[in-house]
């Protein structure tokens, strides 16, 4: 029924016929023609306005700048004195800009922070700097701390081990 009802308006108004049968005034095509013109105009000084570039700044220094935030930010600082995660607006600029992901309750809490992987960032930054080309000059210091991390394991192994013991686990 509805349909038929549809069909019938657009007869009558493809017809140039009012409701009641009389003729309706139809706009003059120029008076379209200066709609559609108008509405065109509006339109792509809209699309100016939000597509006007942004000034990025990507310098040189910038991107080494961020690079270094993502490398060397301190997980400690999304936490309050309390030990409560901060809220956003809270963190600063370093460990903001370390975030990878936040989920937030509908009060505006915070529940948890994903950070991002801070090794990309040391790599790109290692490789800046040069720091992986050539060979290792010092191959003893490496030696000595490659031993002197074997005798601390060794040290807290035994200790781990006696205190089982102790308790019979």
């Amino acid at each position: 029924m509805a349909k038929k009802k549809d069909q019938a308006a657009s007869n009558v108004l493809a017809k140039g016929r009012g409701a009641r049968g009389k003729r309706a005034a139809l706009p003059s095509s120029s008076t379209r023609w200066d709609a559609e013109a108008e509405r065109r105009k509006v339109v792509n000084e809209r699309r100016e306005e939000i597509s006007e570039p942004v000034e990025l700044d990507v310098t040189p220094d910038n991107v080494l700048r961020v690079l270094a935030r993502l490398a060397f930010y301190d997980p400690r600082n999304v936490h309050a004195v309390d030990g409560s995660l901060k809220r956003l607006n809270e963190l600063d600029l370093v460990t903001a800009s370390a975030l990878a992901g936040v989920d937030v309750n509908l009060d505006g809490s915070v529940l948890k922070y994903k950070l991002a992987n801070r090794v990309p960032a040391l790599d790109m930054l290692g490789k800046y700097l040069k720091l992986f080309e050539g060979d290792v000059k010092d191959k003893g210091a490496l030696d000595a701390l490659l031993e002197e991390f074997r005798k601390q394991y060794a040290i807290a192994t035994k200790e781990n081990d006696g205190h089982e013991k102790e308790t019979g686990s």
